[in-house]
């Protein structure tokens, strides 16, 4: 069985591995033409292979990597919401992992 989220992290996967977007589109029509067959066949009743967005990905990789910061949350409240979050989510609700996020980072060795 393949479901529609394991198409869309696969699909993620081969971006941040760098492959480029021909082969990614190319790859998605394959397996499109495929689960389309067994739509036909009745072996499914949907094909879980039609996905979009994902060419909008690439632009976000390319950002992230000229300027990885645009990213990184605007000010001190959004991280101690998420501090907070991440908290109150955890099992026991461990407080380490608020810790993780809003500690500051070790200095430079040497």
């Amino acid at each position: 069985m393949i479901a529609n989220g394991a198409v869309d992290r696969t699909i993620y996967r081969w971006i941040a591995d760098e492959h480029s977007r021909s082969t990614v589109k190319n790859t998605i029509a394959l397996l499109v033409r495929v689960m389309e067959q067994a739509v036909r066949d009745g072996l499914i009743k949907v094909t879980p292979a039609r996905v979009s967005g994902w060419q909008r990905q690439y632009q976000l990789v390319e950002d992230e990597l000229n300027d990885p910061r645009a990213l990184a949350l605007p000010n001190w409240e959004p991280l101690q919401a998420l501090a907070k979050a991440l908290v109150v989510r955890s099992h026991g609700e461990y407080q380490g992992w608020g810790d993780v996020v809003t500690s500051p980072p070790p200095p430079p060795p040497g």
